[in-house]
């Protein structure tokens, strides 16, 4: 049985995406189906980043998957004035391909910002921690050669939506 996400009030009810057409799996549904591609893609030979597989570096350092959870802050509201965003991405969060993120189609794509834009539907999305830590740990102390983030943070929701039942 599949249920529509659960409305949440804050001064009236979120508008409901996609015009009525089939809405996107409630924040638990979401990332259980996330958790069980990103397992099923780990233990098989899955990659986020295949194109660096022949990388020296890449075979001595290895890959790091990152789940981004939590509310409005990690799905990125930097830039966001009016319900709009700006479009301007800070250095820090610049885009690499050794970068990839998780589609909500549950494809590997390289990430760039709104990390959340397709997960995080009922808000828009700007710039958020997700990019400026993966090239932290990309480029810095942690020096891993392939980062993968799993974005799956949804603003103005509460610990029970996240709940099983």
């Amino acid at each position: 049985h599949h249920s529509a996400p659960r409305e949440v009030k804050q001064g009236g009810t979120r508008p409901k995406p996609y015009g009525g057409a089939m809405a996107p799996p409630s924040p638990p549904r979401l990332a259980t189906a996330l958790f069980l591609y990103l397992l099923a893609s780990s233990v098989g030979a899955s990659s986020p980043s295949p194109h660096r597989a022949g990388n020296r570096k890449a075979a001595q350092v290895g890959r790091v998957v990152f789940i981004l959870a939590g509310q409005s802050n990690m799905s990125g509201r930097g830039g966001v004035v009016n319900n709009t965003w700006d479009g301007v991405v800070p250095p820090e969060c610049r885009p690499d391909p050794s970068i990839q993120r998780l589609s909500a189609a549950l494809r590997w794509e390289e990430a760039r910002e709104p990390l959340h834009a397709d997960i995080d539907v009922y808000a828009v999305c700007g710039v958020g921690p997700g990019m400026a830590f993966a090239n932290a740990v990309r480029g810095g102390g942690g020096g891993f050669a392939e980062v993968g983030l799993v974005p799956c943070a949804v603003g103005n929701t509460k610990v029970g939506q996240w709940q099983k039942g």
